[in-house]
Parts: structure tokens; C-alpha cells; sequence
């Protein structure tokens, strides 16, 4: 869901049947120039509206998606449907609304967006959600030791400061602000 210009499918084997939307036209007609594959699994649409059967996903992922969504609820039910039982949905590289940083900044944290990311979702209210839809959180994660954007000693050295002193700095990458979620469908 939301796979932009296909980027992020490509990484996967080709031995799996890979399917794609997305609502950038852009994206969409670059993930089928560039990626002939799995061209024609490209729709340029929203989950909400696509033509999936039911029961017909053993992986959903939505990778820095579910922030962007007006209508997350209705994700989650469609998602539900679309998912066979044992299913997994994959959330990655999504805002954790519940970061240390994300309290420390409040609306300097770098990840807040308020026109763009329509939510600021934490592991504990996608876990709710998922539950009304009988997709239960498994697993979590908050990848930034040993990514591109750790930089420990600074970042704490940032934090302290700002914890002594507010400024008008916008906050730094840190543990916890990223989340990775897995769920499973009953």
C-alpha cells in the first residue's frame, strides 16, 4: 500500500506475485516504465478502492504510509478483509507519536508534519486499532542504532541540551522515533 515508484517491491524475489497501489500518478507510470516485472500488479489507486478479492494477501505492508491516510480505521478494516487468516501486515519507517524525542520537542520533533502526516500513531493505539480488526501487534521495533541516521553522542549531547535549555533547534534523529510493527490476522 503506497508503493510509490516501486522502489521498495523491487527488492523483493520475483518468485513472489507482487502487487502495488498508489495514489501518485507520477509514481505509478515510473514503477511501470522501470520495473516490467510486476508492471501490470501496479495500480494507481488507494487500498480502499482497489479490486482485490478478499482472503487474497499473505503480506500487506504499508512502509511510511498509515500517517498519511484521512481515514486509517477503514485501512485497518480493508486491510482485514484483504489479509488470509495468519497473515501478516508489515507497518515500517512510520512516526512513533510516543517517542522520548517527540515529548521532549512537541512540534519541533523532525517527524512532525501536521500537514502531511495527518496522524502521529505510538505501537499502542495501532495495536487497538488492529485489534478491532482481528490483527494482532507481534512485534516491534525502533530501528536507529546502525542506520544512516545514527549519530549516538551527538544526538544525546542535543537531547541534554535541550533538556536544560529549550531552544529552538528542531529535534534529532533518535531511538524510538521510527517504528517498525508486525501484526498477524486470526
Amino acid at each position: 500500500i503506497g508503493c510509490n515508484g516501486g522502489f521498495f517491491l523491487s527488492t523483493f524475489s520475483n518468485k513472489y506475485q507482487k502487487f502495488g497501489t498508489e495514489v501518485d500518478k507520477q509514481a505509478v507510470s515510473y514503477a511501470k516504465k522501470n520495473f516490467p516485472s510486476f508492471a501490470k500488479n501496479i495500480f494507481y489507486t488507494n487500498i480502499l478502492d482497489a479490486k482485490f478479492k478478499n482472503k487474497s494477501f499473505d503480506l500487506i505492508i504499508m512502509r511510511g504510509v498509515i500517517e498519511h491516510v484521512s481515514q486509517p480505521k477503514k485501512y485497518f478494516n480493508q486491510i482485514s478483509k484483504l489479509l488470509k487468516k495468519n497473515g501478516y501486515l508489515y507497518i515500517c519507517a512510520t512516526p512513533n507519536g510516543e517517542s522520548h524525542t517527540f515529548n521532549i520537542y512537541k512540534e519541533r520533533w523532525n517527524l512532525f508534519h501536521p500537514v502531511q502526516h495527518l496522524w502521529h500513531f505510538s505501537p499502542k493505539n495501532l495495536e487497538i486499532l488492529g485489534k478491532k480488526y482481528d490483527i494482532e501487534l507481534i512485534y516491534k521495533d525502533f530501528y536507529y542504532l546502525g542506520t544512516p541516521y545514527e549519530n549516538f553522542k551527538n544526538d544525546i549531547k542535543e537531547i541534554s541540551k535541550e533538556l536544560v535549555k529549550k531552544s529552538n533547534k528542531i529535534s534529532p534523529p533518535f531511538f524510538e522515533n521510527m517504528m517498525s510493527l508486525v501484526f498477524k490476522k486470526k
